[in-house]
């Protein structure tokens, strides 16, 4: 596994962004972090893409030969027979990130992160209302790490992302959840449904459960609007 984890120079990092895994090519890639607790929440979100389901497909012409191998799934992720348009990625997303978040709130009493999670919490307390530059809070929930250069008043701030995603995600849990009290004990539960179909492979019972509490093809019609993410949770809300 080591082999698989490529770490980059931030000077020959060439793509935006600092992580990404390839299932292609089974590597995950990241560039090089100022803090351990940043660099193990990277490494952690990369690995769960690696360690969920994954699969290939062949993708024929019209000779019936081959033309390419492509993804076929990734976690919760469904690509299209022909290659051309991938369902659910905005879920797969989600969960990912939700896991993440979890796991790494575990590892921040862990002593390897002690002294960074002091220091964020000094800087947090000293500047809690701190702006970004367009005027938002710099620090929310999510906030996990945040230093101060020595000499400068600027603020680096890590926090957990793919808010958007996590949020059409949860509002999902909810009603889910409030619909099925009788066959959930929490909704905790839900959750659990989607990581395991993430890391399996099988979405048929998540499937299964959506439609059967909002009707028919509402499962396939979220992912199919994957690519528009306020009208997935524009929709996802009138449920």
């Amino acid at each position: 596994m080591p082999e698989n984890v490529h770490i980059i120079k931030k000077d020959k990092w060439p793509k935006e962004g600092d992580a990404f895994y390839s299932s292609m090519m089974q590597v995950i890639a990241l560039r090089e972090q100022f803090a351990s607790i940043v660099f193990m929440k990277k490494v952690v979100h990369e690995m769960l893409h690696f360690k969920s389901y994954n699969s290939l497909q062949i993708i024929t012409g019209n000779n019936s030969k081959i033309s390419k191998i492509s993804e076929y799934r990734v976690g919760l992720t469904v690509s299209a027979r022909d290659g051309n348009e991938m369902y659910f990625r905005n879920f797969n997303e989600a969960v990912t990130e939700e896991m993440t978040r979890n796991i790494i709130l575990k590892l921040l009493n862990n002593s390897l992160f002690a002294e960074e999670i002091k220091k964020t919490g000094e800087i947090i307390n000293k500047h809690y209302d701190a702006k970004m530059s367009n005027g938002e809070d710099l620090f929310d929930k999510d906030t996990f790490y945040a230093e101060m250069k020595n000499g400068s008043n600027k603020i680096n701030a890590e926090s957990f992302t793919k808010e958007k995603e996590r949020k059409i995600l949860n509002i999902l849990i909810d009603k889910l959840f409030e619909h099925n009290k009788e066959s959930f004990k929490q909704r905790e539960d839900i959750f659990e449904m989607f990581s395991k179909a993430m890391m399996t492979g099988n979405i048929i019972p998540i499937g299964k459960l959506i439609d059967r509490t909002f009707g028919a093809g509402i499962f396939r019609k979220i992912g199919e609007l994957d690519k528009n993410i306020q009208e997935q949770e524009n929709f996802v809300s009138s449920l």
